[in-house]
C-alpha cells in the first residue's frame, strides 16, 4: 500500500513510468482482473475504499477514462451489495461516476447521478452536493435546446437560480466552486444582452460578482 500511493504521488506530476507501476499495484491491491465484476475489499479491508478513487483518479488524468468508469461502477456495485459495511465514500464515488460519464459524453447517466447526489443530499450542504449542482446546471446549460436558450424560460430560470443559490453560499473551504458558480451565472446572463451592450453588462456583472466576493460579510 505504501509503495502504490508512493507511486501515486509522483505519477499526479506526470510519470508516465511511476503510473504504470502504481496500475499494477493498485490492480493487486483491489483484486482487479479480467472480467472480474468485484473488488477485493471486506469489512477487514474498508481503508481501500479510499484507494479506489485515488485509483480512479490517476486514470482520469491519463485520459483512461472509460476504465475509469468501470472502476468506480464496480465500487458502487461493492458499497450497494454490502450496505451493512461502514462505507464513508458512497457520495463521492457516485460524483466521480458522474463527472467521467459526463467527459465521455454520457450526458444521460451524468444527469441521473447529478440528479441522485441532489435528491439524496445531505441535511447540512456539503461539497460533494454542491459540486453535483453546479456540473448539473453547467450540463443543463449545455444541452438546452436554442429556443430554451432565453431568460424567460423555465430551465434557464432553474439554471440561474441554482448557480445564484451557489454563489451566495460561498465558503473559503470549498472555493473555487462558488466562485465557479458566480462566473457562470454572470457569463449567462451578460448573454441575454444584445451585441451592442454585452460588453457593458458583462463588466457590470463580473464586477457585482467582484464585490460580492469582497465584501466582509
Amino acid at each position: 500500500l505504501w509503495l502504490a500511493n508512493f507511486y501515486y504521488q509522483n505519477a499526479k506530476t506526470g510519470d508516465r513510468e511511476a503510473f504504470d507501476r502504481a496500475k499494477i499495484l493498485y490492480n493487486e491491491l483491489l483484486g482487479i482482473k479480467e472480467n472480474n465484476e468485484s473488488l477485493n475489499i471486506s469489512s477487514e479491508s474498508l481503508f481501500l475504499e479510499a484507494e479506489v478513487l485515488k485509483f480512479g483518479h490517476l486514470l482520469e488524468l491519463s485520459g483512461d477514462r472509460k476504465e475509469q468508469i468501470l472502476l468506480m461502477e464496480k465500487l458502487i456495485h461493492k458499497q450497494e451489495e454490502h450496505p451493512q459495511l461502514s462505507w464513508k465514500m458512497n457520495r463521492r464515488a457516485i460524483l466521480e461516476l458522474a463527472k467521467a460519464y459526463e467527459k465521455e459524453h454520457r450526458f444521460e447517466d451524468a444527469l441521473n447521478s447529478y440528479h441522485h447526489l441532489i435528491k439524496n443530499k445531505d441535511r447540512i450542504s456539503s461539497m460533494v452536493t454542491n459540486t453535483a449542482q453546479l456540473h448539473l446546471a453547467k450540463l443543463e446549460f449545455l444541452l438546452l435546446k436554442p429556443q430554451d436558450r432565453v431568460s424567460e424560460s423555465p430551465q434557464m430560470i432553474s439554471i440561474l437560480h441554482t448557480l445564484k443559490d451557489l454563489q451566495i453560499q460561498k465558503k473559503l473551504r470549498a472555493e473555487p466552486l462558488h466562485l465557479e458558480s458566480a462566473l457562470q451565472y454572470a457569463e449567462i446572463r451578460s448573454s441575454f444582452s444584445d451585441q451592442d451592450n454585452e460588453a457593458k453588462n458583462a463588466y457590470f456583472f463580473y464586477k457585482r460578482m467582484y464585490e460580492d466576493f469582497h465584501s466582509k460579510d
